[in-house]
């Protein structure tokens, strides 16, 4: 599956036409036309296959190239990439179906883009087909315009590395926007970049950009050593990858619901409100019982203290208190 643009689409077999008949005779035949009119039916009467597992981003800019790869491929996977090369009915293809795979194919790039981006495209007035739509946006954000170049120039120049996911893929993202930009004629030189990792680095890294900017000159800085300085110290941070699975655990719980106090963040053994209202009631208990004990020790003193009379007789003759 190609990861690029289809700026440079395979062209169709010779003689045939592009959909508005071909050649004095009025159209090429079915056998010779590349767009199956059996295939767009069956498009045309089900929903659009995607591979389970396919991660299809939505278009912000940046990641044209990412996206319109994944597209096209699906669009193969469903044989209806001919209207990537189509602006008029193929001969051969009932317009009904070709109407409705149009269609379908125009609601599909219209959930995967970011609003402001669909938004150049929206009117069918002036983009009435897939395939206009298509190359608008693909020579928009492709890399060849101007806006193309200032989203990459943004993405490299003002990203901040996160150390609470693996770094290793997001320097290799930083590098591709590095390679974008050298090859639409804006590239940096390596000593810029250098800096820009450097600037790109969180807080958690400062000792290491001060410890390389303190190593020397500007120029005796090198990407390949700085890149693999981070990775190492990343590996020195997460041991057993100990700071990976706390960012991850921290994650997971803005997700949990405690069932005690009926907040989110934590869950009922980790909850702070339970504890202190635990503490609380045995305190109280603790409380109760010396208080039961010191009642207790009252009555007994009360009862060794009660004078207790008992009558003469015979063998004393006298009256006692006792």
């Amino acid at each position: 599956m190609s990861s690029g643009t289809p700026s440079a689409p395979p062209a169709p077999p010779s003689g045939t036409g592009t959909g508005s008949g071909g050649s004095g005779g009025g159209g090429s035949s079915s056998s010779s036309n590349p767009v199956s009119a059996a295939r767009i039916k069956t498009a045309a009467g089900s929903v659009l296959y995607m591979p389970l597992g396919t991660q299809l981003e939505i278009l912000s800019g940046p990641n044209w190239s990412s996206l319109s790869g994944v597209f096209t491929a699906l669009l193969q996977l469903n044989e209806i990439d001919a209207i990537l090369f189509h602006t008029t009915l193929p001969s051969g293809v009932d317009p009904d179906d070709w109407a409705s795979v149009q269609k379908k194919a125009k609601a599909y790039l219209w959930l995967y883009c970011a609003a402001d981006m669909h938004s150049t495209v929206e009117l069918d007035v002036e983009f009435p087909t897939f395939k206009e739509k298509y190359k608008q946006l693909r020579d928009t954000y492709s890399g060849v315009g101007s806006t193309a170049i200032f989203n990459l120039w943004i993405e490299l120049t003002q990203v901040r590395l996160d150390d609470s996911s693996p770094l290793a893929p997001q320097l290799s993202k930083l590098n591709e926007a590095r390679v974008k930009l050298s090859n639409a004629g804006m590239g940096v030189s390596d000593i810029q970049y250098c800096l820009i990792l450097l600037n790109a680095l969180p807080e958690s890294y400062e000792v290491v950009a001060s410890t390389l900017l303190a190593s020397g000159p500007a120029s005796d800085l090198k990407y390949s050593e700085i890149t693999a300085r981070i990775l190492n110290e990343e590996g020195r941070k997460s041991g057993p990858s100990v700071s990976l699975n706390a960012a991850r655990v921290d994650k997971k719980n803005k997700n949990l619901t405690c069932h005690y106090c009926n907040k989110k963040g934590h869950m009922e053994h980790d909850c702070r409100k339970k504890k202190k209202d635990e503490a609380k009631k045995k305190e109280e208990e603790e409380d109760s019982s010396t208080s039961d004990s010191s009642d207790s020790e009252s009555e007994s003193e009360k009862a060794a203290n009660a004078l207790v009379y008992m009558p003469a007789t015979a063998e004393n003759g006298l009256n006692v208190y006792l």
